[in-house]
């Protein structure tokens, strides 16, 4: 399920951000291309990027377990071989 949203959401982000003239579509591919027009039509080009954003967060946390909540938390502080929580 993480990796199917992070795969989605990165291919609409990408597709909204970068445009080849090389190809036939847009970057991010078909599926990139999408789902940002299906989303532009109810959100809006700002709204649909703000919600990818948000969902690229929620896939990469339940892709790889890792919560970018955890990085705001300070490392606890050892006295005396006893944890003491700041």
């Amino acid at each position: 399920l993480g990796l199917n949203v992070l795969l989605i959401s990165s291919c609409t982000l990408v597709s909204a951000c970068i445009y080849s003239g090389s190809f036939s579509s847009k970057g991010g591919g078909h599926l990139g291309a999408v789902t940002l027009e299906l989303l532009r039509g109810h959100l809006g080009y700002n709204g649909s990027v703000l919600a990818m954003l948000a969902l690229f967060v929620v896939g990469l946390t339940l892709f790889t377990g890792f919560s970018l909540v955890s990085l705001c938390n300070p490392p606890p502080v050892r006295l005396n071989s006893k944890v003491l929580i700041v």
